[in-house]
Order: structure tokens, then C-alpha cells, then sequence
């Protein structure tokens, strides 16, 4: 591969630069910055809340997911074994 000359990076750093203004429409990114700033300025979740949202929850669906593959396996196993 060779190396990019000068002019070439130059090009390249100012359409990486615009990238963003032409990537995404205006309204979207406003509303993208708007939801962001919205979310530094919130309140912090309590410790409670935030274990639940962490930990609980993904561990209750992990589960409710295990217990309903068991489930199907076991009736798909009874069904096709009589």
C-alpha cells in the first residue's frame, strides 16, 4: 500500500470532518444531543435501582429464556420419542 501524499490526507481530514453533518440529518442529531444532555443532567439512579437495572433484570430474563428452551425441548423430546 502506498502512502497518502499531503494533499490527499488534507482531503481526506476535512471530508472526515463533515462526515457527521452529512451522515446524519439535522433534526436527528439535535435530537440525538438533546437526549444526551437530558441524560447528564438527570438525577443518578439509586444503588436499589440501579442493581435492579444491572444485575436482576438480565438475570431474570436469562432465566424465564432457560426455563421456557427446557420447556420446548422437553415437549419437542416427548413428542417426537412416544
Amino acid at each position: 500500500m502506498s502512502q497518502a501524499g499531503p494533499d490527499e490526507v488534507e482531503h481526506l481530514d476535512e471530508a472526515l470532518s463533515t462526515l457527521g453533518e452529512r451522515d446524519v440529518e439535522t433534526w436527528r442529531r439535535e435530537n440525538i444531543r438533546r437526549r444526551g444532555h437530558e441524560a447528564l443532567g438527570a438525577p443518578r439512579r439509586s444503588k436499589l435501582a440501579h442493581g435492579y437495572r444491572r444485575y436482576f433484570e438480565p438475570a431474570l430474563v436469562a432465566t424465564v429464556c432457560a426455563i421456557h428452551l427446557v420447556w420446548a425441548f422437553g415437549t419437542t423430546a416427548s413428542i417426537l420419542l412416544r
